[in-house]
């Protein structure tokens, strides 16, 4: 760049338009507005109503979720260089909601992940005398036991779920992608076929990839296709 040049980035517009069908539509309004109704189908019907068949809740819930999922699916899809849910907000209700929810995941975010990794660390002590009480372990029973009465303990634990979040976090999801695609091939019955999806193919004209290429997630399809 010549000197006293300005530093500009300058891209042409595609002249690409986007248009919503009233498919779009219904699945906007339906899944944005049913999602409340599948916490109180799955959290709060058993306590109300309690002996109720839990798997029929957590399937019609399940359903209400579906129906979000797509709408943000559609959302995403539409604007597929945004991050977060303030960036579809912004752009298609009101940039001020957009600001509002990003403030809201900076302030409510850290402390919602807080206050669940303790409530986690809590669960996992029943989960130590539940598994006392099927199996008549007394020493089990009584680790539980003395585990949940110190709410230190709870935090301790709390904070080790935060820490593994935060690994997996600044690995980024790429190392998760890996890690599927070495890990989810493993029950095909065909020998070598978790080395056949990692690895690259070679050949006598290219013998040898580089390993970037090698390490790159398998499609979705080929995943599928080497299950059993």
């Amino acid at each position: 760049m010549a000197a006293g040049e300005p530093l500009l980035f300058v891209r042409q517009a595609s002249g690409l338009t986007r248009a919503i069908s009233s498919y779009t539509v219904i699945f906007f309004g339906l899944g944005l507005n049913f999602l409340p109704f599948q916490y109180f189908l799955m959290g709060n019907i058993s306590f109300i109503f309690p002996g109720v068949n839990l798997v029929a809740i957590y399937f019609f819930g399940g359903l209400f979720v579906l129906l979000e999922v797509v709408s943000m699916a559609l959302l995403y899809v539409a604007m597929p260089r945004s991050g977060a849910i303030y960036l579809p907000m912004s752009r298609s209700i009101s940039p001020m909601l957009g600001m509002m929810e990003a403030w809201r995941s900076i302030i409510q975010n850290p402390t919602q992940r807080g206050v669940t990794a303790f409530l986690g660390a809590s669960q996992f002590s029943a989960f130590v005398i539940l598994t006392g009480t099927f199996t008549g372990s007394a020493g089990l029973i009584s680790l539980g036991k003395a585990f949940s009465s110190n709410a230190w303990n709870l935090v301790a634990v709390g904070l080790l779920i935060q820490i593994i979040g935060l690994i997996v976090t600044w690995l980024g999801p790429g190392i998760m992608g890996k890690w599927v695609a070495i890990f989810v091939p493993s029950g095909t019955s065909k020998p070598g076929g978790t080395r056949r999806l990692v690895e690259a193919p070679t050949t006598k004209s290219s013998p040898r990839r580089t390993r970037t290429a090698s390490l790159r997630p398998p499609p979705v399809s080929r995943l599928l296709s080497r299950l059993p």
